[in-house]
């Protein structure tokens, strides 16, 4: 008798097992694919000779911003830059450059942080010499017209040579904070 009551059981066993299964694999399809998220931070655009270009209101170009490559990431909207060079051309200004091995921008965004083998240079103005800044690391705000750093930064301004862990400057201030470690060699104007 048990044989029996077993054997019209496992119809209905087989079944509810069946339908567990079924359960189980719609549940699976939910499940969030790991290979997806991956794919997610891929860039999605590459484009080799980069160039970018930024016009003042009266047509005449205020930022160029090159690179060997630029790539695109869509899943946080931001752009990786190799060899990026930044030229600033601001009316009545010295013109400035930003080379660097990398940089990173956000799309929308003002702020590009420059990385690796980073070389500010100002050109000579008639009441300014030029200027070289050296560092691992730079941040410039083309908005707020400023730069920071939070690395060891070596500038040297005519003869003036200055030494800094980290640095703030303010272009519309012309204001600038050294931070930490901070070594001036100071060459007197000649007479």
């Amino acid at each position: 008798m048990l044989p029996d009551r077993a054997a019209r059981a496992l119809p209905l066993i087989l079944l509810a097992l069946l339908a567990g299964l079924a359960l189980l694999l719609d549940r699976a399809t939910y499940l969030p694919d790991i290979a997806n998220g991956l794919r997610d931070k891929a860039p999605d655009l590459r484009i080799k000779d980069f160039r970018a270009t930024a016009y003042g209101m009266d047509g005449k170009p205020l930022y160029v911003l090159t690179a060997e490559q630029m790539q695109h990431y869509p899943h946080d909207d931001h752009s990786e830059l190799s060899q990026a060079h930044l030229i600033r051309t601001l009316p009545g200004e010295p013109d400035l450059q930003v080379h660097a091995d990398k940089a990173r921008m956000a799309s929308g965004a003002q702020q590009v942080h420059f990385e690796q083998n980073v070389r500010m240079l100002r050109d000579a103005a008639p009441d300014l010499p030029a200027m070289q800044l050296s560092t691992s690391r730079l941040t410039l705000d083309t908005q707020r017209g400023s730069a920071q750093s939070d690395a060891p930064t070596q500038l040297l301004h005519g003869g003036d040579r200055l030494n800094t862990t980290g640095f703030d400057y303010d272009h519309r201030q012309a204001r600038l904070a050294l931070r930490a470690k901070v070594k001036i060699r100071y060459a007197p104007p000649q007479r």
